[in-house]
């Protein structure tokens, strides 16, 4: 009887009952790193072509550091530049710019002239972090190297990214001319929904520094409607609030207070947060020319007051 028990702890020891029916086994992770060992040692081919499978289904699920981690093992950079262009997009509108930017300076000179899709990557990493000078000399490079290619795509893309760096550095003109550029290449291509709603984005705000408050608002209009299309929430969010601002500079108060407002309804009372004075001015404004503002105002979550100082946003977004 002793030595049955001794041998059940045993057993219990290297795996254990999973599941709810308890027909799957679990193994100690001691013993799943010997096993792990085992077979690479054995069948290396066959650990290759796991582990590439592995790769696959944490992309598939957008587990992007697991995916790295594992094409890492492979030692294989072919694979890692892939990942990461791959994984690009999705880390930038995500915010995870930490993670991208250690994988970008894991990379050689090299590797950015083979790939220029990882250059213009790493342009819109430095409009992120507020490298405008340096991010137009990148994506200057990047727009010479895609435009000796086919590549439509990421050709519109980089002149996007790139009309975001002038903005950054103040140069609103060449901004607004990257941005039309940027609208014709990418104008009724259905795959290129995106680049054209933030190329549009883009030359709203561009148009609005310049003066062009009217042109403007149609553009941010029609940026506003194709992100709802698709179903982008956040870069709608962004929309409402530049858009409102615009409302503001032409004088149409009850237009800017409605934007503010669906803002508020939509993303919360932080949102609205760090445009509270421009809220503040259509309310006032608002209430001086007799508009009723009852309809507008109701909306208003409880607990905020249109008056609170404002908080400056710095932010800047790039693709």
């Amino acid at each position: 009887m002793e030595e049955s028990d001794q041998n059940s702890q045993a057993k219990q020891s290297v795996c254990s009952a999973s599941g709810l029916d308890g027909s799957w086994l679990r193994y100690h992770h001691i013993f799943q790193e010997f096993l792990q060992q085992r077979i690479r040692w054995e069948e290396p081919e066959l650990v290759q072509t796991i582990l590439l499978r592995l790769g696959d289904v944490y992309e598939e699920h957008h587990e992007w550091e697991k995916a790295y981690f594992i094409y890492r093992q492979l030692n294989d950079l072919d694979l890692l530049c892939g990942l990461i262009e791959r994984a690009g997009m999705p880390l930038l509108l995500g915010g995870r710019l930490i993670t991208l930017q250690a994988w970008l300076n894991n990379l050689s000179a090299e590797h950015f002239q083979k790939l220029p899709a990882l250059l213009s990557l790493k342009g819109a990493l430095l409009c992120y972090i507020g490298e405008g000078h340096k991010a137009l000399s990148t994506l200057d490079r990047t727009i010479l190297e895609f435009q000796k290619t086919d590549d439509r795509a990421n050709l519109t893309l980089a002149f996007v990214r790139r009309s975001a760096a002038h903005r950054l550095v103040g140069d609103y003109a060449r901004s607004l001319k990257d941005a039309d550029e940027a609208l014709r290449l990418s104008e009724n291509e259905l795959d290129m929904q995106f680049t054209y709603a933030e190329a549009e984005r883009f030359k709203g705000i561009s148009l609005h520094h310049l003066g062009k408050i009217a042109e403007a608002t149609l553009v941010q209009e029609d940026a506003l409607e194709y992100y709802e299309q698709m179903g982008d929430k956040q870069r709608a969010a962004w929309v409402l609030v530049e858009l409102g601002n615009s409302y503001l500079a032409s004088g149409n108060y009850p237009a800017a207070l409605n934007t503010y407002n669906g803002l508020s309804m939509r993303c919360g009372r932080k949102a609205i947060s760090p445009h509270k004075q421009m809220y503040s001015i259509a309310w006032e404004y608002c209430i001086i020319t007799r508009v009723n503002t009852n309809r507008q105002h109701r909306h208003l979550r409880p607990g905020w007051n249109a008056h609170d100082p404002v908080v400056p946003n710095g932010k800047n977004h790039c693709s």
